[in-house]
């Protein structure tokens, strides 16, 4: 019975905190005094991840940007979670830690998460983090980042995903929020920039929406838009007149995407 009603005190606590300055979440996180407290506080974060899920809004953006935050300083002044399931089914090991998974996947600015990334690197080769999940993170944060799948999630493939994140993650760990919100602020920055220019393609085929952008320096975007409004930033393409084709600008690699070849030719009137 006292631990019900820890918890509900403790949590009735946190409802504010989504308001909070950065020195706030410091000074509330940091004072968590026990296992009890702690299990609550990520327990809280699981359910507040989970009841933002659905359609894209507002909402659902800014509880993500701070579930990231409380998250680091929750790694920073009582390290990775182990040994339990917080929010989720106890009994399924692919569950264990879950909630620093979802967290980082639901978290839309991949500068961010390859900022705090090394984090769940050092707690996976510590043995605290769960192999099946971390694995999925680095499989999305590659996707994220280039665009398309490059290996299966399997063990073997780890060093493959870390070759292809190597020029975007740093081995240090870094905790400073105030960086955080420096590269949200960047991130909605360059995404207003790319979605206020020119609409020069846009084609729906099954669920996802495909658009491709043209900013006035001529740079050419090509956005994946899912059917519950989702979609990681826009990838950076360009046009192979010669084996007329579109590739991504990161692989100079053809894109294997008939929508978009489809689109070559308006493009090209367009030019």
């Amino acid at each position: 019975m006292k631990y019900i009603i820890l918890c509900i005190l403790v949590i009735s606590g946190y409802q504010s905190l989504a308001q909070k300055t950065n020195a706030e979440l410091e000074s509330e996180i940091s004072v968590l005094k026990n296992d009890q407290e702690i299990r609550v506080y990520w327990t809280k974060l699981h359910k507040d991840d989970q009841s933002v899920r659905g359609k894209i809004t507002d909402v659902q953006r800014d509880t993500d940007r701070g579930n990231i935050k409380k998250m680091v300083l929750l790694f920073k002044f009582h390290g990775y979670p182990s040994g339990f399931s917080y929010g989720d089914k106890p009994s399924s090991s692919n569950q264990n830690n879950f909630t620093p998974n979802i967290v980082l996947t639901h978290n839309k600015v991949q500068t961010v998460n390859e900022l705090i990334f090394p984090i769940l690197k050092q707690a996976y080769l510590e043995g605290k983090a769960n192999e099946f999940w971390y694995i999925h993170n680095l499989r999305g944060m590659t996707r994220s980042r280039y665009g398309r799948d490059f290996y299966k999630k399997t063990k073997e493939n780890i060093p493959l995903f870390y070759e292809k994140l190597s020029p975007f993650i740093k081995d240090t760990i870094c905790y400073d929020l105030e960086k955080i919100d420096a590269l949200f602020k960047e991130y909605d920055l360059e995404l207003s920039e790319i979605l206020n220019s020119k609409l020069i393609f846009s084609k729906k085929k099954k669920r996802i929406r495909h658009n491709m952008y043209k900013t006035e320096e001529g740079r050419i975007y090509w956005q994946k838009v899912y059917s519950d409004g989702s979609f990681n930033f826009p990838q950076e393409i360009y046009l192979d007149k010669e084996n007329r084709c579109f590739k991504y600008l990161l692989l100079d690699e053809e894109i294997k995407n008939d929508v978009l070849a489809k689109s070559i030719d308006s493009f090209q009137t367009d030019e």
